[in-house]
């Protein structure tokens, strides 16, 4: 197999040509035959038993084209290693104008792929370029809502009898009015606005509430717990939930 590379410096492209004789997939062939032969199932043999040449026979143009394929490729794949080419993205096969044969391969081939190319560049010297080095000071009260943060986002989560500030609260939300929705969903109680947070503690499963959309919740949270898609305007009034379950993460 040979190889033919054409650089095009002002696009950092190449064409990598590819030449391919018959002899170069005698060996891959053979082998990829014997390894058939291991495993087809051909009535009036036994397995592992098939000769190669019936196998070439039935499907000599199939694996030859296979073999192709994989040989071409594994070449290329070398000889990119090989040569130390910085490349970019993917190689993109160039039409050969039909003049591969391939009902007859037994003549030599030729492939062409348009590669990109790495551009070249130099970073000029930073030995006396001044930076400026950040203080970052982290006091105990961040230090403590990170790590409060990451103990609830990664505990587990466990159903309990009656729900506390620290609660989810599920069920089946249901609005009434000029934009009907029918929904279940999951409350988080800490979401809520402060002052309306005392609504959601001490429910237990089988209990339901009442409360004022808006008053209860910011339109981004609003936005969550009824799965609003970006731009769709929030429900306004009152709300019914139905609850199905409380649950709790345990830090």
């Amino acid at each position: 197999m040979q190889f033919q590379l054409e650089k095009n410096t002002d696009t950092s492209t190449a064409l990598l040509k590819v030449s391919i004789s018959h002899q170069d997939l005698d060996t891959p062939l053979k082998k990829k035959l014997a390894e058939l032969s291991k495993t087809a199932k051909i009535k009036g043999f036994r397995p592992g038993k098939v000769p190669p040449a019936l196998l070439q026979k039935m499907y000599g143009p199939s694996l030859k084209m296979e073999v192709l394929n994989d040989t071409v490729q594994q070449g290329i794949n070398s000889y990119l290693t090989d040569s130390k080419l910085r490349t970019m993205g993917f190689l993109h096969p160039v039409q050969n104008d039909d003049r591969n044969d391939f009902d007859n391969m037994e003549k030599d081939m030729e492939f062409a792929y348009q590669i990109g190319l790495s551009p070249e560049f130099s970073l000029a010297s930073i030995d006396s370029t001044p930076f400026k080095k950040a203080n970052v000071v982290v006091d105990d009260a961040t230090l403590d809502k990170e790590i409060d943060y990451l103990q609830t986002r990664y505990s587990a989560v466990a159903d309990v009898e009656t729900s506390d500030a620290q609660s989810i609260v599920s069920g089946k939300l249901t609005i009434d009015g000029d934009q009907k929705i029918d929904v279940n969903t999951h409350i988080s109680i800490e979401r809520a606005k402060e002052e309306k947070r005392s609504l959601f503690i001490g429910l237990s499963a089988e209990d339901s509430i009442e409360f004022d959309l808006q008053e209860c919740f910011t339109t981004d949270e609003l936005s969550k717990l009824l799965y609003l898609t970006k731009g769709e305007p929030a429900p306004v009034g009152k709300a019914k939930l139905e609850v199905s379950k409380v649950s709790k993460m345990n830090k």
